[in-house]
């Protein structure tokens, strides 16, 4: 059975902020028997994992939580959610003495821990996802960190166990998969928030752990996506952030390349 713990992730020595401090009375008010541990540089070892520690150094915040919440569920047992994430509604049907573990499907498809997600001590697929993140190096990936974000992370581990894309539930080696309706009603391109019977939780997308530019880029995608539809800005996006990070020139010939080997096949 999942303990009656709750755990939040607040590294970088700021206060809370206000959206913050009301999602964690929300958790108070739907989960009154539970414990809510706060944990932080004072009573988390971030150095026992070098990605988690080169990100703590770069100052990337919700990096450090990728790894951290994992293991702290792992060791621990418990739920855990980011601070942009309100209840509101009991989980008593998500959580009972069968559940070994339960995890969300946000707008893309992908699974996102950050909704929130629980799990019993010791639960297999959070080792595995923790040894994932051993074997990953900060500085190949930080011109580009968005690529090793945890819900491609973890949605790539489980499609290895037969996760499929789509949004339905599913059961992948005893984690109680949900789709958006239950904790992401809430695009997080666009904006658009639709919360339904099944909704027990809203993921905010604060964000508050992102730096200016981040947001910026955030931003930016949410204005194409009203402009052009999701689907396409999306498409579009990625086009200019390869551009970006590549240059033009190679963008190209990597592009042209992948279409003939294709070809050749």
């Amino acid at each position: 059975m999942i303990s009656k713990k709750i755990h939040y992730c607040w590294f970088g020595n700021n206060p809370l902020d206000e959206k913050a401090i009301q999602c964690l009375a929300s958790w108070k008010k739907y989960f009154p028997d539970y414990e809510i541990i706060q944990w932080n540089e004072n009573n988390f070892d971030i150095s026992q994992v070098e990605f988690m520690k080169d990100a703590y150094e770069a100052q990337k915040w919700a990096f450090v939580s990728d790894v951290a919440r994992l293991i702290i569920v792992y060791e621990n047992g418990g739920i855990y959610f980011d601070t942009d994430v309100e209840v509101v509604r009991s989980y008593d049907d998500i959580i009972n003495e069968a559940t070994k573990a339960f995890m969300g499907i946000e707008g893309d498809g992908l699974v996102n821990t950050g909704l929130g997600f629980g799990a019993e001590k010791g639960h297999p697929f959070l080792k595995k996802h923790i040894e994932q993140y051993k074997h990953l190096k900060y500085a190949e990936y930080k011109s580009h960190i968005s690529d090793i974000a945890c819900p491609i992370l973890t949605t790539k581990l489980l499609m290895d166990s037969g996760f499929v894309a789509e949004n339905r539930r599913q059961m992948i080696e005893e984690i109680d998969i949900y789709p958006t309706a239950y904790f992401a009603p809430m695009d997080y391109q666009t904006g658009k928030l639709n919360r339904a019977n099944v909704t027990h939780s809203v993921h905010w997308y604060n964000a508050s752990w992102q730096d200016e530019a981040v947001r910026r880029e955030q931003e930016k995608l949410r204005n194409l996506s009203s402009i052009l539809g999701v689907r396409l800005a999306e498409n579009l996006y990625g086009i200019i952030s390869c551009v970006k990070r590549e240059g033009l020139f190679r963008y190209v010939v990597n592009r042209a390349g992948r279409f003939l080997s294709r070809k050749v096949r």
